[in-house]
C-alpha cells in the first residue's frame, strides 16, 4: 500500500486570514507536508519565492499549483514563473463544463496544446475531475474517457479527485489503476451520503474506501495525496483537517 506525503487545499481560509503563519505551523504539526494552490502571498506582500522560503522553514512544500486556460494564453511566461517560484513543477486546470461532445473534444485539444507547451517549460499539466466527467456520456463514453483519449499522456496528467469519482458512480481504485503513470496527485475527499451531492465529510468518515484507494495509488505511481473538503460537516476547520490526517495515519499511509 502506498505511503504518500499528504497536503492540504482549502478548508482553513478564515484561519489563515486571522493568523497565517501560526495556522500553517499547526498544519505542519498535524503531519501535513504541503499546500496546493497557495493563496494570500500577495496580501502578505511576498513574492512566490519569498513565500516558499517561509514554507520551507515549516517543512511545507507546494506540490501542485492551480492555473487556467485564460491565464496561460494571456501570459504563459508569467504563469510559469509564478508556479516555479513556489518550487512547483505541477500545474492543474480545475474545470471543464463538458457540456457536449464537441466541447469535450475542444477542451481536450486545448489542454493537450497547453500541456505540450508547459512540458517544454518543465511543468506537468494536470486536469482535475468532478463528478460530471463520469456522469455526462457522449456516444457511449463518459466525458472523462474522451478527455483522456483525445490528449497525450505526455501532455496531460490527471489530478484524480477520489470523492468526485465516487459521486460520479465510478470506482476510484479502478480508475487509479487505469491511470497508472498519469496521475501524480490525488484529492482525498469523502462524502457521508451518496444521495446528497454536497455531503462532504472528513476523510475516513464517509463512504470512500481509502485502504483500497491507497493500494491502487501505490500501483499507479501517485506522488501526493491532497486532503480537500469543500464544506464543513460537523467539525470546525482545524478539527476537520486533524480528523482527516488522523485517519490516514491510522491506515499507515501518511508519509
Amino acid at each position: 500500500m502506498a505511503k504518500l506525503p499528504v497536503g492540504l487545499i482549502g478548508i482553513i481560509g478564515e484561519e489563515l486570514k486571522q493568523d497565517h503563519w501560526g495556522t500553517l505551523k499547526k498544519v505542519a504539526a498535524l503531519g501535513y507536508r504541503g499546500l496546493e494552490s497557495v493563496g494570500g502571498y500577495r496580501a502578505l506582500g511576498l513574492t512566490p519565492a519569498e513565500y516558499r522560503a517561509r514554507l520551507d522553514e515549516l517543512g511545507l512544500s507546494v506540490p501542485i499549483m492551480g492555473t487556467g486556460v485564460d491565464a496561460l494564453r494571456k501570459d504563459r511566461a508569467a504563469e510559469v514563473a509564478r508556479i516555479k517560484g513556489f518550487g512547483c513543477r505541477n500545474a492543474v486546470i480545475y474545470w471543464s463544463t463538458c457540456g457536449s461532445n464537441d466541447e469535450v473534444l475542444r477542451d481536450a485539444a486545448v489542454f493537450n496544446e497547453l500541456g505540450a507547451q508547459l512540458r517544454n517549460d518543465g511543468i506537468r499539466l494536470c486536469y482535475h475531475n468532478h463528478d460530471h466527467e463520469f456522469l455526462q456520456v457522449y456516444d457511449g463514453k463518459p466525458a472523462m474517457e474522451l478527455i483522456l483519449a483525445n490528449s497525450d499522456p505526455a501532455n496531460l496528467a490527471i489530478e484524480l479527485d477520489v470523492g468526485w469519482v465516487m459521486m460520479g458512480k465510478a470506482n476510484p481504485a479502478a480508475w487509479l489503476r487505469r491511470l497508472k503513470g498519469r496521475v501524480p496527485v490525488i484529492h482525498l475527499k469523502d462524502f457521508h451520503d451518496l444521495a446528497v451531492r454536497e455531503s462532504f465529510t472528513e476523510v475516513g468518515s464517509g463512504k470512500n474506501d481509502f485502504h483500497a484507494i491507497f493500494e491502487a495509488a501505490g500501483e499507479a505511481g501517485v506522488e501526493w495525496g491532497i486532503v480537500e473538503q469543500d464544506k464543513m460537516h460537523t467539525r470546525a476547520p482545524m478539527e476537520s483537517i486533524a480528523s482527516s490526517i488522523g485517519h490516514l495515519k491510522s491506515l499507515g499511509v501518511a508519509a
